[in-house]
């Protein structure tokens, strides 16, 4: 929750004016923490107002720890471990592993062997507004009530990556940049494995406990006819929410600590859909047949709106638009250079290698 109102000031995308109250908010939240004031603190006289909660927030449990301060980034310790980045993002790490993918129950996920050839970090929470928008991608946001808190729809990763690309240099160009690593999408191998977080179960519970894990086509969205009807919500369930995000981490979390990864906004992979899984050491097929297609990217973990059957550890689903009030971004941080490519990189190297070939006929 504190990076939603201090990012830090080098975290900045260049398009965007450094923050005002930053520090400032930041010294004074440490204050209030030692002199067990409120948190966080109402700071009416600067004109920003930090209320999440209705009520003073109390902590439940022991506080999570770091593994390494925010300018120092390697690999975790073990699975669930927990780290901050400058920028406020919180991350849990996944270490490199072999899983079984996949589940008998759905046709196109039948399950596969896939290696995890490097550990990576997953983004603790979905992407919050501010996050998004260090790097241009903020989007519409379904409620009202604790809006700071509320994960945007962002769209379709052609559009995001060069902007977190360009982002990445600015940092670089700052000294902030963490050699060696990248910010990037999931692939869809990876997202399950973090998702699983080491479990073989489709569901953490039965469908009618399934509310506490994750904010779905329930009760509340049955009730709620403003605009539509949702017929097929599951009317056993009840997850708080009716037609609206969820504040991140409002859910429990799986067990290696990531929250939200079922439900409330549908996470996209870098991956593209394709009709069975691919098994084998980090498969992630984002190729084109031709320089004139298209291919439809995988979201993963479903929405606010989706049923149950969505909320399945291996359920897969294509997305078909660009930017669609269900579907988000969790980040991950990853080893080497990002992953994820878009339409326009593909077709272009596609373009270049069939021309090459052309020659070498000639």
């Amino acid at each position: 929750m504190f990076s939603s109102f201090y990012p830090g000031k080098g975290a900045f995308h260049p398009s965007l004016e450094a923050p005002k109250y930053g520090t400032f908010m930041a010294a004074e939240l440490l204050k209030s923490l030692q002199t067990g004031g409120p948190l966080p603190p109402r700071i009416d006289k600067l004109g920003y107002t930090v209320t999440p909660r209705d009520v003073t927030f109390e902590l439940k449990h022991l506080a999570a720890r770091v593994c390494s301060p925010p300018e120092v980034l390697r690999e975790g310790r073990f699975a669930g471990d927990q780290w901050v980045d400058r920028n406020g993002f919180c991350f849990i790490w996944c270490p490199a592993a072999t899983y079984l993918m996949g589940d008998k129950t759905f046709e196109d996920a039948q399950p596969v062997k896939v290696i995890i050839s490097k550990g990576f970090w997953i983004g603790k929470y979905e992407t919050l507004g501010d996050e998004a928008n260090l790097f241009n991608a903020g989007g519409q946001k379904l409620g009202k009530k604790f809006a700071k808190f509320l994960p945007p729809s962002i769209g379709s990763p052609d559009r995001i990556i060069p902007e977190l690309v360009k982002w990445q240099q600015y940092g670089a160009d700052q000294g902030l940049a963490y050699s060696g690593w990248s910010y990037d999408y999931p692939t869809e191998a990876e997202w399950e494995y973090a998702c699983r977080a080491g479990t073989r179960a489709g569901y953490p519970c039965t469908i009618r406990d399934l509310g506490k894990h994750g904010n779905f086509a329930d009760r509340n969205l049955y009730n709620d006819r403003e605009i539509v009807h949702y017929v097929y919500a599951n009317q056993e369930a009840d997850d708080g929410y009716g037609r609206a995000f969820a504040p991140v981490g409002q859910y429990l979390p799986n067990p290696w600590g990531i929250h939200d990864m079922r439900g409330n906004l549908a996470e996209l992979c870098s991956t593209y859909y394709t009709a069975e899984l691919i098994p084998g050491t980090d498969p992630n097929d984002q190729s084109l047949p031709d320089p004139r297609s298209s291919r439809h990217r995988i979201s993963r973990g479903g929405s606010w709106c989706s049923p149950p059957e969505y909320l399945h550890v291996a359920f897969r689903n294509a997305f078909t638009g660009t930017q669609t009030p269900h579907v988000g971004l969790r980040l991950v941080l990853r080893q080497g250079p990002h992953l994820t490519r878009t339409r326009t990189e593909i077709t272009q190297a596609l373009q270049l290698k069939l021309d090459a070939e052309k020659k070498e006929k000639k």
